[in-house]
């Protein structure tokens, strides 16, 4: 959507840009194209921190509102999006709507409402609409709207909004989604609104789902939603924020199937990487919740030493009674606390009677603090009780501190858990407080295959508790094994799919879903096969599903970021619990650079390079990324907190929600709208906006002086260029040639440019410098 403004003049207007995970055929993304004088004005860029400053123009609009709603029926989806312009300046201003529309969008009925009247309007073909866009990018000497270059328009006619006025234009139409084996994708447009003087007072999206088969994965990579299951057949997706600046679109896959779980793989081979990325995404079926949850057996152990006095104690115990009171009747369970010694609720697990859970309520109601710590000894009472189970069990454990008692050697106490803790067991740790030994949590969450949260200072125990328990509560498969084959694919070459993340055999719950990112080879119709066990039976389910061949056009490049953070955050790990080994360093600066994502150990990559980027130096960046892992050696601290909470962060990307790929700032963030790339403060345990380094869709920008250099270029002297290089520039027949051509992500990295920029970029095999 854009609006075309006569005779105004707009200032501090937030300009354009796109988070990784937007990628081709966006359905509209927007701006304001003003005419003044007889020409266009250049569009304003955002009000944030900037290499150089910027003239700030004297007038304003603002986007107050902005609501989606859509009612998809199957492959139909009906759709009304409503934004509410407020005119902040002084003059009258007369305004068109437009809603760029992709070459391959399947839209009918499509209508345009101003205040409740609808106006005309006029569709243009992806021809006639280039020339629009191209004689705007001429005129107002500016970039911006090269977004849109190979989609077509419709345009309304013109309709006045008084200053101060405010007008609420609503939008109604119907697309047919776009669909890949049992998958479905819907795309609607959220990004526009990040052109306005300030943040949208509100967002609010709605989004109900119906299926005549039985729904099974729905999956979000750009907003955190929450999804509400009603039925098995249908779901609510909602998102609601205030005082917010939409970074992305709005993209919701689902998928169909009528077994006990569902599975879809999402991929992109991009052209010039050797394997394909994929996401496969795996959920149970919300109609046996009831019947089909498998009974499991739980151990809490809980911290109660002097640490953990005042508040933190209040906390703990209203987290055991959040957890007591939703247990299963099937379920068994025991309740262990710890300081200088260990006290059990009972000698054995307890059914979760209700008589049984009263109490326990009255246990966890005694829980007082004082003495130290003994972790091993509460690690050596809790695991045997677990140890014949021939159900999925966990134990939750809690710790605020050091181990000051018992055994206090972190090999050692790993090797009790160990040594203690079947295959089965899963130990899932919360550390809370900057005083927690991180390490040792996160070597006893390798160790039995947990993982490890961590609670800040200032948030609350309860939360994290609550919410762990939540994501378990309903075991329906455990020791989930995938392998994605071909009848035919010789064995020679490799494995078809290869590099999973997570590595280890997961579990599968109601409410939750699992996503396994990795690479692949070949393409085509391929078996996913999901094997686990349902209780003590082995099941195993088969999905013909696809893998794109290389340089295929789909428009699911995200999949290929949210790997590269997960594998950082791998990396970073195996480094952290056995030592540092240089191969993987050279990898992990080597992702950090393509990618964007910056670590607390490639902080050095945000740096201004006057001659290109500090991996031009391969030894330097070396040295650099070895001596920043040192810092791994502070166990605990803020330092020692951050950095592992960081790499668990990296190794969920693109997990349940869809969580950002790597650091990429929040949604509400106007750095994240615009392309920004934050940096990890460790020793603060906050996130820093750096001014040198620019996610453009799949690509990585890095600022060297006044040139933005691609990643892909990063082996490239600036003051050396090659004789056959291709300089251009802006503006000229030749500028629009190669827009012409480029992909969505190509033109995105041309629409960053400002006034004195220079761009280095490989298109098609050839090196380019727009200037």
């Amino acid at each position: 959507m854009w609006i075309n403004l006569r005779r105004f003049s707009i200032g501090c207007l937030l300009a354009w840009a796109v988070l990784a995970v937007s990628s081709g055929g966006l359905l509209a993304q927007g701006v304001l194209v003003i005419e003044h004088d007889g020409g266009i004005m250049p569009i304003p860029r955002p009000i944030l921190p900037q290499p150089r400053p910027r003239p700030i123009p004297t007038a304003s609009y603002r986007v107050k509102a902005v609501e989606i709603d859509s009612s998809i029926n199957d492959q139909q989806a009906r759709v009304q999006i409503s934004q509410t312009f407020q005119n902040t300046g002084s003059t009258v201003v007369n305004a068109s709507f437009l809603f760029p529309l992709p070459p391959d969008a399947a839209i009918d009925h499509l209508t345009l409402m101003v205040d409740g009247k609808e106006y005309e309007g006029k569709l243009m073909p992806r021809d006639e609409a280039r020339h629009i866009y191209e004689d705007y990018v001429r005129r107002s000497q500016d970039p911006a709207l090269l977004e849109w270059m190979g989609c077509g328009v419709f345009q309304t006619s013109v309709f006045p909004i008084p200053p101060g006025a405010e007008r609420k234009v609503t939008l109604e139409f119907t697309q047919l989604l776009r669909r890949m084996d049992l998958t479905h994708e819907l795309l609607l447009p959220l990004a526009t609104a990040k052109y306005s003087s300030q943040p949208l007072d509100k967002l609010t999206m709605r989004l109900a789902i119906n299926t005549t088969a039985k729904l099974k994965n729905v999956y979000c990579p750009t907003y955190s939603v929450e999804v509400e299951r009603g039925s098995d057949h249908q779901a609510i997706v909602t998102f609601n924020a205030e005082n917010v600046v939409p970074a992305a679109d709005l993209r919701l896959f689902f998928d169909i199937g009528e077994e006990l779980i569902g599975a879809s793989l999402l991929n992109h081979w991009a052209p010039g990487d050797d394997l394909g990325h994929f996401l496969l995404l795996v959920s149970p079926d919300i109609g046996h919740a009831g019947e089909e949850s498998i009974p499991k057996d739980i151990v809490f152990v809980v911290d109660r030493s002097g640490s953990m006095s005042g508040e933190k104690i209040n906390q703990v115990r209203e987290s055991l009674k959040f957890v007591i009171e939703r247990l299963n009747d099937h379920d068994r369970f025991n309740v262990i606390t710890y300081s200088t010694n260990v006290e059990k609720f009972r000698p054995e697990l307890e059914l979760a009677s209700e008589a049984n859970k009263q109490a326990a309520l009255g246990f966890a109601n005694g829980i007082f603090a004082g003495g130290s710590t003994n972790i091993s000894e509460a690690m050596s009472v809790a695991l045997p009780l677990l140890a014949d189970s021939e159900r999925p069990s966990f134990v939750v454990f809690l710790t605020d501190g050091l181990p000051t008692a018992g055994e206090t050697n972190e090999g050692k106490i790993v090797q009790i858990c160990r040594d203690h803790a079947g295959s089965h067991v899963r130990i899932l740790n919360l550390g809370v407080g900057y005083d927690v030994n991180s390490r040792l949590l996160e070597r006893i969450a390798d160790a039995v295959r947990g993982r490890s949260e961590y609670v800040r200072p200032s948030e609350d125990i309860e939360m994290y508790v609550s919410r762990l328990y939540r994501s378990i509560a309903a075991p329906v498969m455990t020791d989930v094994q995938v392998t994605i084959d071909q009848p035919d694919w010789d064995a020679a070459q490799g494995p078809l799919a290869q590099q999973l993340i997570p590595a280890q055999a997961s579990d599968l719950f109601f409410g939750e879903q699992l996503s396994i990112s990795g690479r692949y080879r070949g393409h085509g119709a391929v078996r996913v096969t999901v094997t686990g066990k349902v209780g003590a039976v082995t099941k195993s389910f088969e999905f013909p599903l696809h893998l794109s061949p290389q340089g295929e056009g789909n428009n699911q490049t995200f999949v290929a970021k949210f790997w590269a953070a997960r594998r950082i955050g791998q990396i970073i790990d195996d480094i952290d619990l056995n030592g540092q080994q240089q191969e993987l360093i050279d990898e992990l600066v080597s992702l950090s650079t393509k990618y964007g994502i910056m670590t607390p150990y490639t902080s050095f990559l945000a740096d201004d390079q006057p001659n290109g980027l500090a991996v031009n130096d391969a030894r330097r960046a070396r040295a650099l990324a070895t001596d920043s892992f040192g810092r791994l050696a502070e166990t605990s601290g803020v330092a020692g907190v951050a950095q592992r909470d960081f790499s668990n962060r990296l190794q969920s990307a693109g997990g349940r929600g869809g969580a950002p790929a790597g650091n990429q700032p929040a949604q509400s963030s106007p750095s994240a709208a615009f392309g920004g790339v934050e940096l990890q403060d460790i020793d603060e345990d906050r996130a820093v906006a750096t001014q040198n380094v620019l996610s453009v869709g799949n690509m990585t920008l890095y600022r060297s002086g006044q040139t933005w250099v691609d990643a892909s270029c990063r082996e490239i002297q600036l003051d050396s260029l090659p004789d056959d290089v291709q300089r251009v520039k802006r503006f000229s027949d030749e500028y629009f040639e190669l827009a012409a051509g480029n992909s969505v992500d190509e033109n995105l990295a041309f629409a960053r440019l400002e006034a004195g920029d220079q761009l280095l970029i490989k298109l098609r095999g050839r090196l380019v410098l727009i200037d």
